[in-house]
């Protein structure tokens, strides 16, 4: 499967347009000031994106971070953008067409972003990130946009990231899901698997492997249905549901237990001079005083995230109401685009 891949993304597509569905298409997520960002990197950069969202979070100053399937580059360049000089970005990508694109836009992004980290383009696999050299305990943030789907051995992939990631570090990436398993010819159709449909991955499996590999606590930053036409039963079964979501899972962060955690945003974050979303669940103030579960707290605990928050305790506190679950809140999104409702055996339908 990675030559079939290597050869779609290398030969048949070119640019954003070439593509056929909306799957390998953002769906607006940017924020502003990654838009004004975004506006300084090179056209042919932007031309030959592939992505289902924006899976950069902030704050990244003086992070370490690695794209997987970088591509040509682009959230690459605007990660190095917000990490700035002490920060640092590795794109692993096993397409050299598209690593040749990312190279050469490296003198781009330094003329017009000269306050933005070192970068670099490693090929390898991102089910063996020892074949791109990348340590253990090694990222701050691991990122990835609709790429993970395309791996043959998805498993593997969350066994690496969770290796590489240092302790607290964020694994942030959007991807696309589906309700259920798909049949073996959308698997191995080289159209649907090329746009990202045909090896989505069913959204059961998703949290199995990353609940064996290591992650004890995921939630979703977005979710939305992608519309995409029917396609002949013998592919895709009628009814089957698409998603495309962004994910947030931090190594070594536990499952919520309320411990009387009181969390205030001091502001400060880019982007974020008066409320800052962490994740589809979770959005504060400045100034405000928010009771949070334990998750939350060792979270914004964490080096990228406490000198933007405080943190205290207040016994006199009671738990607040338990935030929705990460298939509350998919299934949620499929019931706000009037898809209805699925029933599965990992979490609750809404």
């Amino acid at each position: 499967m990675h030559e079939q891949v290597s050869e779609y993304y290398g030969k048949t597509i070119k640019k954003t347009e070439d593509l056929k569905y909306e799957a390998c298409v953002v769906g607006g997520e940017e924020t502003k000031h990654h838009k004004q960002i975004l506006a300084k990197v090179s056209p042919k950069v932007i031309e030959s994106f592939y992505g289902c969202g924006s899976p950069i979070p902030d704050p990244l100053e003086g992070t370490i971070s690695v794209d997987l399937g970088s591509g040509t580059g682009r959230d690459c360049f605007v990660i190095s953008a917000l990490a700035g000089k002490t920060g640092h970005v590795i794109g692993v990508d096993m397409t050299q067409e598209q690593i040749d694109v990312a190279n050469e836009a490296i003198a781009y992004h330094k003329e017009h972003i000269p306050e933005a980290s070192p970068i670099e383009f490693r090929k390898g696999f991102i089910e063996d990130l020892h074949t791109a050299n990348i340590p253990d305990n090694f990222a701050d943030v691991v990122v990835s946009n609709c790429v993970i789907n395309l791996s043959p051995q998805k498993k593997n992939v969350f066994k690496e990231i969770y290796r590489v990631l240092k302790d607290g570090g964020e694994l942030h990436f959007s991807d696309v899901f589906s309700d259920r398993s798909l049949p073996k010819a959308a698997r191995e159709d080289k159209v649907l698997v090329g746009e990202c449909i045909g090896n989505a991955m069913d959204i059961n499996t998703f949290i199995a492997y990353m609940l064996s590999v290591g992650f004890k606590n995921f939630r979703v930053v977005t979710s939305r249905v992608l519309n995409l036409p029917q396609f002949p039963p013998e592919l895709i079964e009628p009814g089957t549901v698409f998603w495309s979501i962004t994910i947030s899972a931090f190594k070594g962060v536990n499952q919520p237990e309320w411990k009387h955690d009181i969390v205030v945003y001091k502001g400060g974050i880019p982007g974020s001079p008066e409320v800052y979303k962490l994740d589809s669940n979770h959005s504060f103030k400045v100034g405000e005083k928010v009771p949070v579960y334990s998750n939350i707290a060792e979270i914004l605990s964490t080096k990228r995230y406490s000198p933007f928050f405080d943190i205290n305790k207040d016994e006199t506190r009671e738990a607040p109401d338990p935030v929705p679950s990460f298939m509350e809140v998919v299934f949620a999104s499929e019931a706000s685009n009037g898809t209805g409702c699925c029933c599965c055996g990992s979490g609750n339908c809404c």
